[in-house]
């Protein structure tokens, strides 16, 4: 039902309204869409064995140390926890890491990984990225969901 429900609500498009989603936190919890309100976002959209996912994801990190007003959001697709926590721990993200089951993929038109998505503070979706970021890419990114 969760599926379908979010599939009801469209496919993630930029100057829209983020879709709605419910993600398990690898800490255990939920997140949802609606948590982000508030607050510019960066999802970032990845998966353990995913070469370009490993290049950038120093990057991202290292962003989400430095802009502390950006919520960073990192999706693992369709993974094991236990390997998703040895990714983390690897590369010392502190952010929120979420399992996604495919639902999310689905919703918000993830094609290829990884694939970012800026979301501003009133929820609507400034950019979406797919492949790895670069610096300049990512900052661009930022400036989306900042302005």
């Amino acid at each position: 039902m969760l599926s379908s429900m979010l599939l009801a609500a469209g496919i993630a498009t930029i100057g829209t309204a983020a879709p709605p989603f419910f993600l398990d936190t690898l800490p255990g919890g939920t997140l949802t869409a609606k948590q982000l309100h508030g607050r510019p976002a960066l999802i970032n959209v990845f998966a353990t064995w995913c070469p370009p996912c490993k290049m950038e994801v120093q990057t991202l990190v290292r962003a989400s140390r430095t802009h502390p007003h950006v919520r960073f959001v990192f999706v693992d697709e369709q993974e094991t926890p236990g390997a998703v926590r040895r990714f983390v721990r690897r590369y010392a993200i502190t952010s929120t890491v979420a399992l996604d089951g495919g639902a999310f993929e689905a919703s918000y038109g993830v094609e290829s990984i990884p694939t970012t998505v800026a979301i501003d503070a009133g929820g609507v979706v400034r950019a979406i990225h797919r492949g790895p970021l670069s610096a300049p890419d990512l900052e661009r990114m930022l400036d989306d969901a900042t302005h």
